[in-house]
């Protein structure tokens, strides 16, 4: 292998190695802490114990979703549910449309039970696509680390490459 090949191959893989472990240090933590929070999900049953009218942002067509285009006033259930350790909790779910006395899936956080969404009917409980789309980038990390690896490898051994 050419000295100037083999200077490549050593820049390059340096690099590789960087650029993953840059990767891998800004994405792993959030990894990490969209796992737990998901292992920390409980479900239950919460019952809508009154309708509240409140004013909601209704987007018309294809405009900005961070500038409400127009605003509506709606009754949004209240929905009350217990977790597992402490005093029932309030839950506003304006984006389902129920009654008083409706029973719903209420998903929440052991760690922060105020922390908690209200479930679709026939929606799964559990919701992995923030992990799924958190483990990407650290996926990415490690290709790159691999890369980089291998050239660096290529580089500073060239009678096994």
């Amino acid at each position: 292998m050419a000295s100037i090949e083999r200077l490549d191959a050593i820049a390059t893989g340096i690099l590789g190695l960087v650029a993953g472990g840059v990767v891998l240090a800004l994405t792993t933590g959030f990894t990490w802490d969209t796992w737990q929070q998901l292992r920390r999900q409980t479900d239950t049953t919460g019952v809508v114990i009154r309708l509240e009218k409140t004013q909601v942002c209704q987007n018309i067509g294809r405009s900005n979703p961070w500038r409400c285009d127009r605003k509506i006033t709606k009754q949004c259930p209240i929905v009350q549910y217990q977790p597992e350790t402490g005093a029932p909790l309030p839950l506003k779910a304006c984006h389902l449309t129920l009654a008083v006395g409706d029973r719903i899936e209420v998903v929440y956080d052991e760690a922060a039970p105020a922390d908690a969404k209200v479930m679709q009917p026939g929606v799964p409980s559990y919701d992995w696509a923030p992990l799924l789309i958190s483990s990407v980038p650290v996926g990415v990390g490690l290709m790159l680390v691999a890369i980089g690896a291998a050239k660096l490898w290529e580089g500073t051994h060239p009678d096994q490459a």
